[in-house]
């Protein structure tokens, strides 16, 4: 029925930052990103495939325990700072890097297509270290994982689309190249979707 679509990935993170926790402030940044998908006649260009998968047994992982409709803010909740962001860094490593291979893995095997075969992969800016583990695991070159997390940070929903429009603007995607765009989050979430470039 509709012919475009703006999709548009913000995020203000500097706001549920707690500063004096070192585990979390120096990750994140702000940022916000967009893009217009359109419905044209391009042969077998565009979005291919995606897949998106969620878990929500163990939201202790990542999350915002105060401040929303479930913990409403309030004097108390600011005090005990329960409207800050938490994470358990390590144990979400772990379960990032497995879930995210298994995803990459099946979007490929899914489309007959083999790692070698994919020009890009634009991942969620969320660590190097877990973009490194993820080449590893995948097989796949390091270079072939654009990355711009040291500039910017963490930026949360915003981090693929600012990356591929890095991407894009350094020249590393042209027409008829399959690109990987790869995103974690909250909840916990996990997406992938397989372009190809037009």
């Amino acid at each position: 029925r509709h012919r475009n679509a703006l999709i548009v990935g913000a995020e203000k993170i500097s706001s549920i930052l707690d500063w004096s926790d070192r585990t979390t402030c120096v990750l994140f940044g702000d940022g916000a990103g967009a893009a217009i998908l359109s419905c044209k006649e391009a042969g077998d260009y565009g979005i291919i495939d995606s897949i998106s998968r969620s878990d929500g047994t163990d939201p202790s992982l990542l999350q915002q325990p105060a401040g929303g409709s479930a913990i409403p803010a309030s004097i108390a909740s600011i005090e005990s700072g329960s409207h800050f962001l938490k994470m358990r860094g390590r144990d979400l490593f772990k379960v990032v890097v497995r879930v995210v291979n298994i995803l990459c893995r099946e979007i490929l095997e899914r489309n007959g297509l083999k790692a070698h075969q994919i020009k890009l992969i634009v991942p969620h800016q969320a660590n190097v270290r877990m973009i490194e583990s993820m080449a590893k695991h995948l097989e796949i070159p390091a270079d072939k994982f654009f990355v711009n997390l040291d500039r910017f940070g963490n930026t949360s929903a915003a981090s693929v689309p600012i990356a591929l429009r890095e991407a894009l603007d350094k020249g590393l995607i042209q027409t008829g190249d399959y690109v990987l765009l790869v995103a974690f989050g909250a909840g916990l979430t996990w997406s992938a979707s397989l372009i190809k470039w037009h």
